[in-house]
């Protein structure tokens, strides 16, 4: 790459919309700041900078360590001295984590426990007892409505008594209009 510095350079501070928020860019600044820490090497597989210890990533084994045959015995042992201690330093974590979890499923199962006897309080015989009752008399209702020789089927599948109906509804109608118009030929009051 060839540097062309004939050319004269010029910065223009907040010269183009930003592509991501001010915010954002510090954050990834100040964690590209941070030393960096490789994914596959942990601290503690890392020992006096000549051999490491790898753990197993999936598989059977998955989570063991894989020790070289090479070590000598106080390698051995001074490895296993680091794991124990990063064992220790975690345990009390984890165990911690893991009495807070069994406080969180205590007040789970006693808020379901409660649930459950709310359910069992509730009057649900009853309650379907009333349910097959509306039923049934909504089907009696129906089997009515259905039903030419009742009342209302006859209302309904007649032609001839609905349109009677309206013409008795019209007859009334035009009574009451003709009342208004004239009341003394409907209403007579005598004082005596």
């Amino acid at each position: 790459a060839v540097k062309n510095t004939d050319l004269d350079m010029f910065f223009k501070e907040d010269h183009h919309a930003a592509i991501i928020p001010r915010e954002k860019w510090k954050q990834v600044q100040a964690l590209l700041a941070l030393p960096r820490r490789s994914r596959k090497t942990a601290p503690l597989r890392r020992m006096d900078n000549h051999f490491i210890a790898k753990r197993v990533k999936d598989g059977l084994f998955r989570g063991f360590f894989i020790l070289d045959a090479r070590w000598t015995k106080d390698e051995r042992r001074k490895f296993l001295k680091i794991l124990n201690n990063t064992m220790n330093n975690q345990l009390p974590g984890i165990m911690d984590n893991a009495g807070k979890i069994t406080t969180n499923l205590d007040v789970v199962v006693n808020d379901l426990a409660v649930l459950s006897a709310q359910l069992k309080a509730l009057p649900l015989q009853s309650t379907m007892d009333n349910v097959n009752a509306t039923t049934a008399n909504l089907s009696t209702f129906s089997a009515q409505l259905n039903d030419k020789n009742s009342t209302l089927g006859m209302l309904m599948n007649d032609p001839q008594l609905y349109n009677q109906l309206n013409r008795v509804t019209a007859d009334i109608d035009s009574l009451i209009v003709d009342i208004k118009r004239n009341p003394k030929r409907y209403i007579s009051i005598k004082l005596l």
